[in-house]
């Protein structure tokens, strides 16, 4: 009988951290109104209630965001936060215990995100838990007491370890590196670092508190490819399989 293949246990590298920071998330609950025949019978405003918010979708709200709010459905694109959050906390650089992450959204709400959280995979459930984290600013396991998400003060930086670099990716942008090259040539093995992504569909993110900005790739590229192209840099800093 051959014998199993033995597992090899790979020693990380340094007690480095990464911290993403998901920057102008478009995360914003409204009240879910009820069909019409159910309006004529109660024409009492719809409430806030997490079991009745919703979270507010260009695809699904463009008339409601554009009339009602006077803003680009276009800006709303919580399906982006949803695909980075997938990313990252999928990642073995978070299973590894090497990476935390922020969302911080348009209307200056800044979130923390339990690297233990399992996010649900189906944006429709996504959806759902978004709207109760906005309505209770914090969302609980089930089976546990530990807070998996939680709305707490900003700004971002009072969040961020002592001496952390802070590097905005964007695009297009003068200066062009490889993240991986970054990893290994910038940052020292015990070093933190955060870096800025952009969690939206279009334009420039305004980011007054970043050490120095940068392109990681010559063609533009999602918030997810760049969350994942991150992980995958840190992953090989690190020595994590």
């Amino acid at each position: 009988m051959s014998k199993r293949p033995r597992t090899v246990q790979h020693a990380p590298v340094g007690t480095g951290q990464v911290i993403v920071v998901l920057e102008g998330a478009s995360l914003e609950a409204a009240p879910r109104r009820p069909p019409p025949s159910r309006r004529r019978r109660d024409p009492a405003p719809a409430d806030a209630s997490s079991s009745n918010a919703q979270l507010l979708s260009g695809e699904e709200h463009a008339t409601f965001i554009s009339k009602r709010l006077g803003r680009d459905p276009a800006e709303y694109r919580p399906d982006i936060v949803h695909q980075c959050l997938l990313t990252l906390l999928d990642s073995p650089l978070n299973k590894a215990g090497r990476l935390r992450v922020y969302v911080h959204t348009l209307r200056n709400v800044l979130v923390e995100v339990h690297p233990h959280i399992r996010i649900p995979r189906t944006y429709r459930r996504f959806s759902g838990l978004m709207a109760q984290l906005l309505h209770k600013l914090r969302v609980r396991a089930t089976n546990s007491s530990d807070t998996l998400l939680r709305v707490i003060g900003n700004p971002v930086t009072s969040h961020l370890p002592p001496g952390c670099r802070k590097i905005l990716l964007t695009y297009p942008c003068d200066r062009l590196r490889d993240v991986r090259a970054v990893a290994v040539d910038d940052i020292g093995d015990d070093e933190p670092v955060a870096f800025i992504v952009g969690a939206i569909s279009r334009g420039e993110i305004a980011c007054d508190w970043a050490d120095e900005s940068m392109s990681i790739s010559e063609y533009p590229c999602s918030a997810s490819v760049i969350c994942g192209r991150v992980c995958n840099a840190f992953e090989g800093k690190y020595g994590i399989l």
